[in-house]
């Protein structure tokens, strides 16, 4: 049996796909929001790099919910990161871009690094570069650097992946 995130018992919860099943994120010791906020983003790299990305977009909801709630800008612009590159896989390249530049702004009023440039991963520019403009990257780049916290956020949730019915054809399994 699983837990919900405050502990209590709840037949059939599940984190990651059906195929990967996610364990229980909190920290053996229980750990607070942060404790379970980081597990959660950790867990998100993971299943990306994996390519289990309906697994790694209900681990970003997740650590987007926890992350909100705590208001902690600087993880929220790391997941915003993970959430580029996750979109970039589901070949989206223009949320990516949007959710990248979003992830840069929010990073500039707290002044940290990026998450992608630490890992050594690709920019999500780079990526979208097979398939958008350079004009259309410019304008959708500054468009996600201009968004204020709460609306990077809100655009984050609405068009994630188990947001999207899967008739909607905006995502491909087995990438």
């Amino acid at each position: 049996m699983q837990h919900t995130l405050d502990g209590r018992p709840q037949e059939g919860l599940q984190i990651g796909s059906a195929s990967k099943p996610i364990e229980d994120p909190r920290p053996p010791d229980g750990g607070g929001p942060p404790e379970v906020g980081l597990t959660l983003l950790k867990r998100t790299r993971v299943l990306v790099v994996s390519g289990d990305l309906e697994g790694a977009d209900a681990a970003s909801l997740e650590a987007l919910r926890i992350f909100s709630e705590t208001r902690d800008v600087s993880a929220l612009a790391q997941i915003l990161d993970l959430m580029a590159v996750l979109a970039a896989a589901e070949r989206m390249p223009e949320r990516a871009v949007r959710l990248a530049g979003a992830a840069s702004g929010a990073r500039q009023t707290v002044d940290t690094g990026s998450i992608l440039e630490e890992e050594g991963a690709e920019d999500p520019r780079n990526t979208a570069r097979r398939f958008l403009s350079e004009e259309t990257i410019a304008k959708v780049w500054a468009d996600g650097r201009a968004l204020s916290l709460e609306e990077a956020l809100g655009y984050a949730r609405e068009g994630a992946r188990s947001s999207l019915p899967r008739e909607a054809g905006c995502w491909t399994d087995g990438l």
